[in-house]
């Protein structure tokens, strides 16, 4: 078997062999491949460079996700935080009404407006002891030592007068 291998004079490109004998085809394939774009060394450059570069763009789209996702986890977070101070400012709208700071008034502090009558309900079960109010001669004579929490005796510093002290008019 005899191959001749046809080249032009000025060095050109090969042109195929006539071949002869069963591995033709073979042959003839490896002839093509061989001159075909995709050779051996181009394929390992071609994946190479397509490694690359998935390497190269994987960190920001990785970085990229996360921060589109942190962005939605920021933007629920701040829709709650709106709707939270709606709510506390329809809430802060209510106590500033007058109506609502005179219940309170009457409800916590037990004040009572001038010419109306308080009265205070004396439940079954409790015990006498706190259902009593204080009158002014049952509270105790202020004392320097704090004889209870210090509200009280600041209360009582203000609010009961001291019977050494004379008063002038």
């Amino acid at each position: 078997m005899v191959r001749e291998s046809h080249t032009s004079p000025t060095g050109g490109s090969r042109r195929p062999r006539p071949v002869t004998g069963s591995n033709a085809r073979y042959d003839v394939y490896l002839q093509k491949w061989r001159n075909s774009r995709l050779n051996p060394a181009r394929s390992i450059v071609v994946i190479v460079v397509a490694i690359v570069l998935a390497i190269s763009l994987a960190t920001p789209l990785r970085t990229y996700y996360q921060q589109r996702t942190e962005k939605e986890a920021l933007q629920a977070e701040n829709a709650q935080l709106v709707k939270e101070i709606k709510r506390k400012e329809e809430q802060l709208a209510v106590q500033n009404d007058p109506k609502m700071i005179e219940e309170q008034a009457r409800q916590r502090l037990l004040l009572i407006p001038r010419g109306e009558t308080g009265f205070r309900v004396i439940l079954p079960g409790k015990k006498q002891d706190d259902n009593v109010q204080q009158h002014v001669d049952n509270v105790p004579s202020l004392s320097l030592n704090g004889g209870g929490p210090w509200y009280r005796d600041l209360w009582r510093s203000i609010s009961v007068p001291d019977p050494n002290q004379k008063t002038t008019q």
